[in-house]
């Protein structure tokens, strides 16, 4: 992380590079929640509860879940570093349209990370369904993913407010930073999924 800080400064911000730099920050700070949870006493403490194809269905959903969040990050990292983050100025349709004309790779990254948002607030409640329908009585899943439903809700709010402010810079931070919650939480349910 330290170097890829290093030559994105260096070589004055490249994209590949940025992009880079700000994934690996996701990664790292994934790594600090795994340390978080596995240094938790209730985690350790904690027994495998689910079973059988129950236990590879939500591994398999949890996990999915936490790949597309990092996905959709990587995505808006891209639309950041390549300046396209008001290529569309419109919210909830794109230049008038519900699909926009895909004419530049601008336009098409942007209507990705919306596509993606969409993406993950679909994921989000079916993970949400699925732990409140078979899970019920595992607590710590209930509330990670309640959390989670809520934390998406959020960030598409904070999108939306990101373009009708034109970037105004509380909403795009607070959007940026609810963005690695999303992640936290995701993983964290994850990291859960995997211990019961």
């Amino acid at each position: 992380q330290g170097l890829l800080g290093g030559l994105t400064v260096l070589m004055r911000l490249p994209t590949a590079v940025s992009v880079a730099h700000g994934t690996t920050a996701q990664l790292f700070f994934c790594t600090v929640v795994a340390l978080l949870w596995w240094t938790n006493a209730g985690f350790a403490r904690s027994e495998g509860a689910i079973t059988g194809s129950a236990a590879r269905n939500l591994l398999v959903a949890s996990g999915g879940m936490t790949v597309l969040v990092l996905m959709q990050l990587l995505v808006g990292a891209t639309m950041r570093h390549l300046g396209a983050g008001l290529v569309i100025p419109d919210f909830p349709k794109s230049l008038g349209f519900w699909i926009p004309p895909l004419v530049s790779t601008q336009i098409a990254i942007n209507f990705s990370h919306r596509l993606m948002g969409m993406a993950v607030a679909a994921m989000a409640v079916m993970l949400c369904v699925r732990i409140y329908r078979y899970h019920r009585g595992q607590k710590a899943l209930v509330g990670l993913v309640s959390a989670l439903v809520a934390l998406v809700g959020v960030q598409i709010s904070l999108g939306a407010m990101t373009v009708w402010s034109a970037r105004g810079l509380v909403p795009t931070s607070l959007h940026v930073m609810n963005g690695a919650l999303v992640l936290a939480t995701s993983f964290s349910v994850f990291l859960w999924s995997w211990r019961l």
